[in-house]
């Protein structure tokens, strides 16, 4: 049978967190449960390879020996930081739509299309969670108005949504004072939950491995 280390038990716990999340997505207070989670394990983790490297060596273990930390990343330790010592965590709902390539009636201006072969155009809405103990998900992006080709009038026409993402997006204080104006400005998407979770939790299953090739290669050499 094989003995886990606590690291190995630490990360595997983070990745179940992760994917449990995008089952989750229509379930605000468990995806809410599970994002605070998966920040105290983010920490946690460094704990486990601290207690476990400084078993074998001489010297403890070092997260900064890893180079490959980034903005990501480091918008996830200050949103661990502000949940742990501050307050508990604020998300919004996000509906992520996939319209027609139409124009609506409501459009001030051409809109972004997006595809090649197919033609479509995103529409994103937010709503601010008023109570954080909801347990379903019920808001959704209604049809959208046609805008009448002849005129600048709403026309008889609709058009519903091809596709719907659900997700979550940081409101205040958050935004602000956890994701960087600079991270912000290079990818707009990071304000969504989910994304600066996928960007993150691929830097810290390299961490993982790379502390798991450090750690074998010492317990060969005690």
């Amino acid at each position: 049978m094989k003995e886990y280390t606590k690291a190995e038990i630490v990360f595997k716990q983070m990745d179940n967190c992760y994917h449990e999340m995008f089952q989750c997505r229509r379930l605000p207070l468990r995806f809410n449960e599970l994002f605070e989670l998966y920040l105290v394990k983010s920490q946690q983790l460094t704990y486990a390879m601290r207690k476990e490297y400084k078993h074998y060596v001489d010297h403890e273990w070092r997260a900064n020996e890893f180079d490959g930390w980034n903005e990501y990343t480091r918008a996830i330790t200050k949103l661990r930081n502000k949940v742990t010592h501050e307050e508990p965590l604020s998300l919004q709902h996000a509906i992520i739509s996939i319209f027609p390539a139409v124009e609506f009636a409501t459009d001030s201006s051409p809109p972004k299309i997006h595809g090649k072969k197919y033609k479509f155009r995103i529409m994103w809405q937010e709503e601010l969670i008023t109570n954080p103990f909801e347990k379903d998900r019920t808001g959704i992006l209604a049809v959208a108005p046609v805008k009448n080709p002849k005129s600048d009038k709403f026309s008889d026409k609709y058009v519903a949504p091809v596709k719907n993402f659900f997700t979550y997006s940081f409101g205040y204080p958050f935004l602000q004072e956890c994701i960087s104006n600079k991270l912000l400005a290079k990818d707009k998407r990071c304000r969504d939950a989910i994304y600066l979770l996928s960007k993150s939790h691929q830097v810290f299953r390299r961490y993982h491995e790379f502390y798991q090739s450090l750690n074998s290669t010492t317990k060969c050499n005690a």
